[in-house]
């Protein structure tokens, strides 16, 4: 089953999980590009979604082909994963969404985080599983 990943965070909350937004230049003068484009401080790159209100909702685009690899290897290599480290840091926000789905795009189940259990195995079990998922604070 093939997965992809969408985020949700507040726009504000952008620099605490280590997100940047991609700008091209014009002379001296950075700018957005027309789907803006982020990258965290582990390289992966994402783009923007439609957005709602003050939030960004994005998604993976650089390394979503390796969602699968996830599931495949050992849970003490997960801390090692780009994206794990990214959702890691997305996990401490005061409020986020992460909508992990596969193929049929139907939710399994949906979790509130409390921080316990760690969200790398929430996302290994999911991926285990063969289900979908919607995990927000």
């Amino acid at each position: 089953m093939d997965y992809y990943i969408e985020i949700e965070i507040a726009e504000k909350d952008l620099f605490r999980a280590g997100i940047k937004e991609i700008k091209y230049y014009w002379g001296a003068e950075g700018l957005a590009h027309t789907q803006r484009r982020f990258e965290t401080e582990d390289s992966l790159i994402m783009k923007e979604l439609p957005k709602s209100g003050s939030s960004i909702k994005f998604v993976n685009i650089k390394e979503i082909y390796n969602l699968r690899d996830i599931a495949n290897c050992c849970p003490d290599k997960l801390s090692s994963n780009n994206l794990m480290k990214l959702l890691k840091k997305i996990s401490t926000l005061e409020n986020f969404t992460i909508i992990l789905c596969g193929d049929d795009e139907t939710i399994d189940y949906s979790i509130k985080y409390n921080g316990n259990p760690d969200i790398s195995e929430i996302i290994y079990n999911t991926f285990r599983s063969g289900k979908s998922i919607v995990i927000y604070k």
